[in-house]
Formats: structure tokens, sequence, C-alpha cells
């Protein structure tokens, strides 16, 4: 194979992985793709958040999904055959089970917040006020103040509301 066509098969196999990225990020909930023997290839945003809680607990869903399809499981498999087989699965979660953690770990990851600022999230998008979240977390409100500003900032909005309205139609 000459360096040209070589070329020109790695540009295609990065926009197939490109496209296939695109498309697992439109899934609503976690989602994966596994090989036959049960290795995530690849992960939406949701995925990644639900690996980084409980990996192990992941994979062993996964892999007992694999061996036996026919007993459900936390995750829905549908083949992706190239060739005539399937080398590959699409597996997406069923059921997340806490909605809104599951958006808060996606926003954790997509906007990087840290630990710190992601406990601040989760009362900011219920509307509590700085008193309200630092009571809640054990801390100043000054404290609570500085976090909710840099995740302002991390999110490039303007405002609190802003933010909530781009947490629960965004993510």
């Amino acid at each position: 194979m000459s360096w040209q066509a070589s070329g020109g098969w790695v540009a295609r196999w990065r926009l197939r992985a490109a496209a296939v990225s695109a498309a697992l990020e439109k899934i609503p909930s976690a989602s994966f793709i596994v090989s036959v023997g049960g290795l995530i290839d690849q992960a939406n945003a949701r995925g990644r958040a639900l690996l980084q809680r409980n990996r192990a607990a992941v994979l062993r869903s996964l892999r007992q999904c694999m061996i036996d399809r026919h007993l459900g499981g936390r995750f829905e498999l549908c083949p992706l055959p190239r060739f005539g087989r399937a080398i590959q699965f699409l597996a997406i979660q069923k059921q997340p089970s806490d909605f809104e953690a599951d958006r808060i770990a996606v926003a954790t990851l997509r906007w990087q917040l840290r630990p710190s600022e992601s406990r601040v999230l989760a009362p900011l998008v219920q509307g509590q006020s700085n008193r309200g979240i630092a009571s809640q977390i054990g801390c100043t409100e000054r404290t609570v103040e500085a976090h909710v500003t840099h995740i302002l900032q991390r999110v490039r909005v303007e405002s609190r509301s802003a933010l909530i309205a781009k947490f629960w139609s965004e993510l």
C-alpha cells in the first residue's frame, strides 16, 4: 500500500471515529461501544461519568449482558456488524439510576469542575441561595460565592439562571 493510499485510509478511519463519538454523545443515557470480549472501546460523557463513579460495577454489568443477552440487565445491546459478523456492540443503559446525579457527573466532566465546585453545583441548579448551599455543604457563604463565580466562568454564562437553564436543557 502506498503512503498516499494509507494516508487516505487513516483519514477515513479518523472521520468514522469522530462520527461515532458525535453519535454517542447524542444518546441521552450512558452508552458504550463494547468489544465482543467485553472491553469498552468508546463511551459518551454519561458513560465516562458512570465509569468514573464505579468502573468495576459497570464492567461487570456489561460483561453479564454480553454473556446472557436474554436476561436483560442494565444495558440494551445492539450488535454493530462489520463484514457480516458482530465484532462490537452498542450498549445503552436502560434506566439511569439517578437522573440528576447523572447530569451533575456529566456537567463536572464537560465543564471540568473541581470536586468542591461539583458539590456546589447540585444545590445551585435546584435554585438554592448561597446561604442555603453554605449550610448544606458546611462552608461559608463567601466560599460558595467564589465557587459559583468560578462555575459561571467555566460554563461561560453570565448569571445563575442562565447556568440553570443550560444545565437542564443541554446535558
